[in-house]
């Protein structure tokens, strides 16, 4: 089967070819090479992470959400009292202690191996066992250290970002993983590194199926390990994890059917500034230019406003009221969302684009972001 694989390092990109050129789909491909990134990539994903993803496979079109969950012993005013602030991003809060980013309290209920599993099941022509073969043998072997990966561990963090070499050290058992025995610093380019535990964590997934990371002696083992460490995260929560599948979120683009995730996701952010964009002539502003930034920005930033102002798990929370925020000149049609970008927030916008942004009125904390 033809087809491309894309993935931030390349030992996951050949064994998702792999599985296209051994007669293999799309999903096959992706998942195999997903499991494989999660070994060679350890800071930018795992299967303790979470996710989403949008397939279209069979003339169906579906959204599966697997996204992490709190633990039940959380509570809306655990965190109250230790607030910092707001990030500048408006991205999350920084807290004393920061235990809301490193440490046994900020862990989620994690989803990407019901993700994975899911995805399997219902698109894949492979068998789980074959889908983390690969990702189990390159983490046996051991995998080199590449300086990206040296680089990022030695980055600096900023302002109150926690930097990854703090995250590495946070806990004696990533300590013995990422540094050197001797206590000399981290693995350098070149050298192997190896995570046994890792390894044998992948054969039980293996040999149990994805129900072993959640109710099996695995999950026994995560969930004494979680509540021994003051987790939020318990053994109900892992056991009653489930994916959630959803329909899309449909809007039409100048003539073409974008689909994206509902919420809690932030796929009705970007189709909110696809649909105040477009009654622009963007190409006539020239890509990167100062209209075409100017323009674009106040959509994101109009949109984000929408989006951080409303947006909350629908299925736990309240309901997103999506079609409120943002419509459409034309009729109403469509799933929720889909009414998308009134014609006052176009009008707002092209308002707003003729101010320029001059360097001069900006702030050395706005230059720095």
């Amino acid at each position: 089967m033809g087809g491309m694989v894309v993935a931030p390092q390349i030992p996951a990109v050949e064994s998702g070819v792999g599985v296209l050129r051994s007669g293999g789909n799309a999903i096959d491909a992706a998942v195999t090479a997903a499991f494989v990134q999660m070994v060679v990539d350890p800071q930018m994903c795992g299967i303790g992470g979470f996710g989403r993803d949008g397939p279209h496979a069979d003339g169906t079109e579906i959204c599966i959400d697997f996204n992490g969950t709190a633990g039940s012993k959380a509570t809306p005013a655990m965190w109250q009292d230790i607030v910092i602030e707001q990030d500048w991003t408006g991205y999350g809060y920084h807290l004393k202690g920061q235990v809301n980013d490193i440490g046994y309290g900020s862990i989620m209920t994690p989803g990407t191996v019901a993700g994975m599993a899911e995805l399997l099941e219902r698109f894949g022509t492979i068998t789980w066992q074959d889908a983390l073969r690969d990702a189990i043998r390159i983490s046996d072997e051991g995998y080199v250290v590449t300086p990206e990966l040296w680089r990022l561990w030695n980055t600096p963090g900023y302002g109150l970002h926690i930097a990854f070499g703090e995250r590495i050290r946070a806990t004696e058992a990533s300590r013995a993983i990422y540094t050197k025995a001797d206590g000399s610093g981290y693995m350098a380019p070149g050298e192997r590194l190896m995570n046994p535990d890792h390894t044998r964590t992948l054969q039980r997934l293996a040999e149990g199926g994805p129900r072993e990371f959640y109710e099996g002696a695995l999950a026994r083992e995560l969930a004494a390990d979680l509540t021994d460490n003051g987790s939020y995260v318990t053994a109900e929560d892992l056991a009653n994890y489930t994916v959630h599948v959803s329909e899309p979120i449909r809007i039409s683009y100048r003539g073409q059917t974008v689909l994206t995730n509902p919420p809690a996701g932030g796929g009705i952010c970007m189709a909110e500034t696809l649909k105040i964009v477009e009654h622009e002539d963007i190409a006539a502003l020239g890509l990167n230019s100062v209209e075409y930034i100017d323009l674009v920005g106040h959509a994101m930033k109009a949109a984000y406003a929408d989006w951080y102002g409303h947006v909350a798990d629908p299925r736990r929370f309240h309901d997103v009221p999506a079609i409120c925020c943002c419509r459409t000149n034309g009729p109403a049609s469509g799933t929720p969302g889909s009414r998308l970008a009134s014609s006052s927030a176009c009008r707002a916008t092209r308002k707003r684009r003729r101010r320029r942004t001059s360097p001069s009125l900006m702030t050395p904390a706005t230059r720095s972001r």
